[in-house]
């Protein structure tokens, strides 16, 4: 886990200097883009404290929903949602995601965490015969990646040297890091209990219907908008 506390991490709530992010992003990759390795060096960018180099590291999550019957015999989607192990938004419900690996595509690192957080790409091999290709075949991005935080790296107790965290991609206390995130949709025909494993990363995992999602405690705020954009997208 790359993140092990909310101490020394130095929220950068700008919102010129997002705009920045997703700017020089649309410029390199073009706003539907999907992240072909997990970071990239984006330069440099003007703050209040001076030019600082600034990072990208690329996360996915993914809404994995499915149609089931509800009281009075309509078609009401459920959502799988993960309760976190770790900050951030520890004991807070979540979808399942993180950062992509070294060596990843956007979607393959969609369906390693969710196999790892949920047991969910096993469980559908099984009870639903479908594999690993058919659920990439699956997976929609629901819009273009999203800023969803940006960091300034001044603590040295979590990062005490240099860290690579991509080819040619190197953190260091100083650097301004973006955390951007890809969404996917992954629409099965059925979803059950039978199919999903709590993983290390989860406290608890468990279907929820869409209308109530917004009773429990998210602990992602961009998760809300990728919850609103799946169920438009499911219309």
């Amino acid at each position: 886990m790359f993140f092990k506390s909310g101490r020394n991490r130095g929220l950068v709530s700008d919102k010129v200097l997002k705009r920045a992010i997703t700017r020089k992003l649309d410029e390199m990759f073009g706003e539907h883009a999907r992240p072909d390795q997990p970071a990239h060096d984006l330069g440099t960018v003007r703050t209040p404290e001076g030019q600082k180099r600034l990072l990208a590291r690329h996360a996915v999550d993914v809404a994995a929903v499915a149609p089931v019957a509800g009281k009075a015999g309509e078609r009401t989607p459920v959502v799988l949602l993960v309760r976190r192990r770790f900050p951030p938004g520890k004991g807070l419900w979540a979808l399942p995601g993180g950062f992509m690996a070294m060596g990843e595509t956007a979607t393959e690192a969609a369906l390693r965490e969710l196999e790892e957080e949920t047991g969910l790409v096993s469980g559908a091999r099984r009870h639903l015969g479908l594999d690993k290709r058919a659920l990439r075949r699956r997976l929609s991005p629901l819009g273009p990646w999203r800023v969803t935080r940006a960091f300034d790296i001044r603590g040295t107790q979590w990062l005490e040297a240099p860290l690579t965290i991509s080819d040619g991609v190197v953190l260091e206390p100083g650097d301004l890091m973006a955390v951007t995130t890809q969404p996917f949709l992954l629409v099965l025909p059925e979803l059950h209990e039978d199919m999903i494993r709590a993983g290390d990363d989860a406290e608890e995992i468990r279907l929820f219907p869409f209308e109530d999602v917004e009773r429990r405690k998210i602990g992602i705020r961009d998760h809300f908008n990728i919850l609103g954009d799946a169920e438009r997208a499911l219309g």
